[in-house]
């Protein structure tokens, strides 16, 4: 028995060192020329996670619990293997096992869900969720530290990352993806302050001013978004403020009157998103039953012809379409489609029974509703780092419905 215990102990270890390390992002990156991807250290921990939490339910004889969608979500990674298999017939053996190998992400990542809500009890999420704050902090305090250092990333080009000039992209190396990851912190920053009575305003204000300075328009839908609904729900004031801010530095700040306007005219940006997701169409109507395969969206774009000569596989942002909805849609054909609609409905509808009682789950269907929204414009339901926090969330909303001490 005392073998078991630190067996558990060991998994709650990994658990937190998983959490914590998202903060670097990909710093931690391990690249594998052989197969021309590559891992995470987050992969590595998880990975060792998910080991020794199979010998903990294997030796204790535990019966799991099953968190809420896990089945449709089972699923929905059944035929986006199934797809993967089909698409033997369309690429080449070596990249299809590139495909396979991002699957096989996706699917440990969900078992971090699986694995918090046999893990944890409710006297652990303020703990738990306290370090997925810090992470957000983290990140914010190191995209400033970036802005400083380096604000123009063009050197990165060199390694498939977008050439982006004094905008905070932190340690994703993105400003998109580090927007919408911010705007999930503060999200879970507004809504446990609300709880509790009390905001942390400088932790608010790091966050919300990190975002600002992502100068990333995907980001800003996201965050008027959890905004709005929050001030709709909670605290109108409180949204009021933080919408002030925001127009404040809308009118003080010319990049972002630059940013919005070039939205609002369909620049160079914009035109190569709406021309992004009329590529995912076409790739869909061609396979509309299995797709081109989970995660071959590159090798698809690159037979289709639709990347630049100079760049054959379209960087890090060809893996996808710049909607995760259409990413979907082109990789796992109509079936993948149905179990992915069909999985986040039954999470939005179990976060909604428990909206009123249950703080977790308001984090996290606002968090949802914000992330919904960037998804339309990058790929974010993708992106480890962000399905991460999400799991995470979503799990702790899971335990707090059982009231479990």
């Amino acid at each position: 028995m005392a073998n078991l215990n630190i067996l558990e102990k060991l998994v709650r270890l990994l658990l937190i060192l998983f959490i914590f390390l998202l903060f670097a992002g990909q710093l931690t990156k391990i690249s594998l020329p052989a197969i021309s991807g590559a891992i995470y250290l987050n992969d590595v921990i998880l990975f060792l996670m998910i080991l020794v939490f199979s010998f903990l339910v294997l030796f204790e004889r535990r019966k799991l619990l099953f968190p809420v969608g896990f089945f449709p979500l089972l699923f929905f990674n059944l035929s986006a293997f199934i797809s993967l298999v089909y698409s033997l017939g369309i690429f080449e053996t070596g990249q299809v096992l590139i495909g396979a190998l991002f699957w096989l992400r996706w699917v440990t990542y969900g078992f971090v869900y699986l694995i918090i809500v046999n893990l944890l009890k409710k006297d652990d999420l303020k703990f738990f969720n306290n370090l997925i704050i810090l992470v957000g902090v983290l990140v914010a305090l190191l995209g400033f530290v970036q802005l400083v250092i380096f604000p123009d990333l063009t050197f990165l080009t060199v390694y498939g990352y977008d050439p982006h000039i004094k905008r905070l992209a932190s340690t994703f190396f993105d400003p998109n993806f580090s927007g919408i990851f911010l705007n999930l912190i503060l999200v879970n920053l507004l809504v446990t302050g609300q709880n509790k009575k009390s905001y942390n305003l400088p932790l608010i204000l790091i966050i919300f001013t990190a975002i600002i300075l992502t100068f990333s328009r995907s980001a800003y839908l996201s965050l008027l978004t959890g905004i709005l609904i929050f001030g709709l729900f909670f605290s109108k004031r409180f949204a009021l403020g933080i919408l002030v801010l925001f127009i404040i530095s809308t009118f003080t700040i010319p990049k972002i009157q630059e940013r919005l306007l070039g939205a609002a005219n369909v620049d160079v940006t914009a035109m190569a998103r709406i021309e992004s997701w009329e590529n995912a169409l076409t790739i869909f109507k061609d396979n509309p039953t299995f797709g081109i395969g989970f995660n071959n969206y590159r090798f698809a774009q690159a037979k289709y012809g639709f990347f630049d000569v100079d760049e054959p596989l379209g960087g890090h942002s060809g893996a996808g379409s710049d909607s995760s909805f259409l990413t979907t849609l082109a990789t796992t054909g109509i079936f993948g489609f149905l179990f992915f609609i069909v999985f986040w409905v039954r999470i939005v509808k179990f976060l909604k029974n428990q909206f009123k009682k249950n703080v977790f789950a308001k984090i996290s269907l606002i968090s949802l509703a914000t992330l919904l929204v960037g998804s339309q414009f990058i790929n974010a339901l993708y992106y480890p780092w962000i399905i991460a926090v999400v799991w995470i969330t979503i799990g702790f909303a899971n335990i707090a419905s059982h009231a479990k001490k």
